[in-house]
């Protein structure tokens, strides 16, 4: 008999250190749901910093410029064959 009680005796304590380690994770975890949630309003509330404006540049296109080139034409002033009939 005095077995079963001291068997009895730390099942009951057993379960009594997980009900409170249970009970520890999850004030934790909600402890750190709320920090999450409050740097979260925090990060909503604050403008954006000059440092990170400063970061921040505009995309620019991808297609290359090319630069104003010069062409020189010259024209075939002499009468064409194929051309007869067609003058002013």
């Amino acid at each position: 008999m005095p077995d079963l009680m001291e068997k009895m005796n730390s099942f009951l304590n057993k379960s009594m250190q997980n009900k409170k380690e249970e009970k520890k994770e999850e004030l934790k975890s909600k402890e750190r749901e709320r920090k999450e949630m409050k740097e979260a309003l925090d990060d909503l509330t604050q403008p954006p910093s000059i440092n990170t404006m400063a970061k921040t540049r505009p995309r620019r296109s991808k297609i290359p410029r090319t630069e104003n080139v010069m062409y020189e034409y010259e024209y075939d002033e002499t009468e064409n064959e194929n051309m007869r009939g067609y003058e002013e």
